[in-house]
């Protein structure tokens, strides 16, 4: 995991932001000293590279036969910043490992979503592979139970995990049933990328075996944020090195 670290107490908020090399997040002042033998956690470079296939690997079960479920959708005309965007995009994830180009029957499409910022953000349409997908019903946490154990803190540390969803490998047997078409090619996604319908469910489950020793007692996960709460500073910096 790759995360960034907040710690907010008596109201003021310090952040820190991954850097590229640990004597400028140390020199920057943008890590705790405390937490500087494990600078290189917070490292975005470890981020962007293909994690191994685990037992938490995306699992995709469907509910009739691919050959009948799935098809080869035709492309649609896009214009020159969306081929701009798509190229992009997959010069990137394939530098990552992220996507291999693939030769399949089936394969969706891509689409555009504008962010509020007025970007785009590059969406693969799973629609129809998740309507044939048995849907996994992972709990989630209450919030109200959450609230009633921090209401007893003092001090807080927030961990968000960089590119948390692509820490998830997508079962290597599987992998093709994500396959995706643009101008450039087909291609299979490796990774749990945005839009598979079980996606939430399959990283909470990781991230609780994950803390499991620790949940409730010193801290709560909610997807890739991690909340670490503590009486004092000497147990929350013990806890929050536990974590680490």
């Amino acid at each position: 995991m790759n995360p960034s670290l907040t710690r907010f107490t008596n109201g003021s908020i310090s952040a820190i932001n991954l850097a590229a090399e640990l004597l400028e997040l140390i020199n920057d002042l943008l890590i705790f000293p405390e937490y500087s033998d494990y600078a290189h956690v917070f490292f975005k470079a470890a981020s962007n590279v293909l994690a191994p296939h685990k037992p938490y690997d995306y699992k995709i079960e469907l509910l009739e036969r691919k050959e009948k479920a799935l098809r080869y959708s035709l492309l649609y005309k896009m214009s020159i910043l969306e081929l701009e965007l798509t190229k992009a995009y997959l010069i990137d994830n394939l530098n990552k490992g992220f996507i291999e180009p693939l030769i399949a029957p089936f394969a969706v499409l891509v689409l555009f979503a504008k962010k509020q910022d007025g970007s785009f953000r590059f969406c693969i349409d799973f629609r129809a592979l998740n309507n044939l997908t048995r849907k996994d019903r992972y709990p989630f946490l209450l919030i109200d139970k959450t609230f009633a154990r921090l209401s007893r803190a003092k001090i807080f540390t927030k961990l968000d995990i960089q590119q948390a969803f692509h820490r998830i490998r997508i079962d290597s047997a599987l992998e093709e049933l994500t396959t995706f078409k643009t101008r450039y090619g087909a291609y299979k996604c490796k990774v749990l990328l945005f839009g598979l319908t079980n996606r939430p469910a399959t990283y909470q489950r990781y991230m609780n075996d994950f803390l499991f020793d620790f949940l409730d007692i010193f801290c709560t996960a909610y997807l890739n944020d991690i909340l670490i709460y503590s009486s004092d500073l000497l147990k929350h910096a013990y806890h929050v090195r536990q974590v680490l």
